[in-house]
């Protein structure tokens, strides 16, 4: 039986989750209780770590929605597929943060 992972990199999604945004965008992991759908394994730490394929393929897919988002200087709260405990802002004239930069997730970590 496929997973939920399996399947989304089988028929791709329209906009990353937002836990996966939150990652892309500022580098950081955070996991909640439940309902965790982004890059991490649950437990690890370092983003860096889970830099893979699906990563990968997001942010190709989604660079450019991504880096206007965190140009614009606009809250968390105005993407699609929000979470309210994820709650950040892009910084205007910045490169995202993290391990995501104008280049995306670097092919050799």
């Amino acid at each position: 039986m496929p997973t939920k992972r399996t399947w989304r990199e089988r028929l791709g999604v329209e906009f990353p989750s937002a836990y996966q945004a939150s990652e892309l965008l500022t580098g950081e992991l955070n996991y909640p209780v439940l309902g965790y759908d982004g890059y991490g394994d649950g437990i690890g730490k370092d983003l860096s770590a889970f830099i893979g394929d699906l990563m990968r393929s997001d942010w190709m897919t989604h660079r450019e929605a991504l880096l206007g988002f965190w140009i614009s200087g606009r809250w968390s709260s105005e993407l699609p597929n929000t979470k309210p405990w994820l709650f950040y802002r892009g910084g205007a004239g910045h490169a995202a943060l993290g391990v995501v930069d104008a280049r995306g997730p670097s092919a050799d970590r």
